[in-house]
């Protein structure tokens, strides 16, 4: 699975290349985007060295704290040296191709959302409150933002939409990534998992924002969320239950991993 295809700057080229890998060669790839055109790291990421901000073609002030506060070449050279593990934002696309890229053909949709941490790089209990949290919005607004786009602006049908963001997920991870409990997943279906969200088209929205303090504001509008059949969701309430379940493989004698040649492919000119 190529990841988060739109935080790269040529993501018209590489979509298209990622679904000709797939449709056309029978490369079991697939792609996957989320509707920011902000994206998220840590400061000691590979591509806020200078050489890689230059081949992405943006500059400090094109990244920003969580508070956001805009970089400088002093902010940056102190970051990186001081505290290259906070986490930042990137602005590295315009706001107006998020539509196209979420609509191009063959992606799914994903978050990408990074687990919330205080300043002290502690973990937030999963009861935590919502609010005062500075995060990414897409830990917590990303398909609640694609159905109000799909609402909004026409962008596509819902039912598209809606595949983007499960029966393609469990498509390509059965008949591309090999995991066969997925065969079960993405379907309203009897006798598939009832894994359901339960959403009212004419009202669900994202609440978070890059705003300090309301990145992990909830989505509204999906009143119900059901995980193995048991409600986790209720009434926009989330309930203290955990039926969900780990997909493994079974236990093997070698790993899978360790069965995965590290030698590099040769290119034989002959050969098409």
């Amino acid at each position: 699975m190529a990841s988060h295809l739109n935080s790269n700057m040529d993501w018209e080229y590489t979509i298209p290349m990622i679904n000709d890998a797939r449709e056309k060669r029978g490369a079991k790839v697939w792609g996957e985007v989320y509707p920011y055109a902000a994206g998220s790291t840590i400061a000691s990421a590979d591509m806020l060295t200078e050489a890689g901000m230059a081949q992405m073609g943006i500059t400090y002030s094109d990244v920003a704290n969580l508070d956001g506060t805009r970089w400088d070449k002093a902010m940056y050279e102190d970051v990186c040296k001081n505290d290259p593990g906070r986490a930042i934002v990137i602005y590295n696309n315009p706001p107006e191709a998020i539509a196209k890229w979420l609509t191009q053909p063959g992606v799914v949709v994903v978050s990408d959302g990074m687990a919330i941490q205080d300043e002290k790089l502690n973990y937030y209990p999963w009861d935590s409150p919502y609010e005062g949290k500075s995060v990414h919005p897409r830990s917590a607004g990303t398909r609640a933002k694609v159905l109000r786009m799909v609402r909004e602006e026409k962008i596509m049908p819902l039912m598209e939409a809606i595949s983007k963001m499960s029966y393609l997920h469990a498509k390509y991870f059965d008949e591309l990534g090999g995991i066969p409990h997925f065969k079960t997943k993405g379907r309203m279906q009897e006798g598939m998992d009832a894994d359901i969200v339960v959403f009212n088209p004419d009202k669900v929205t994202d609440n978070s924002s890059y705003e300090p303090g309301k990145g992990a504001l909830p989505s509204t509008g999906i009143p119900y969320v059901l995980v193995n059949g048991v409600v986790v969701v209720k009434d926009s309430v989330v309930q203290k239950v955990f039926p969900g379940k780990p997909i493994r493989f079974p236990v093997m004698e070698k790993g899978r991993l360790d069965q995965i040649s590290t030698e590099p492919r040769t290119f034989d000119p002959n050969q098409s």
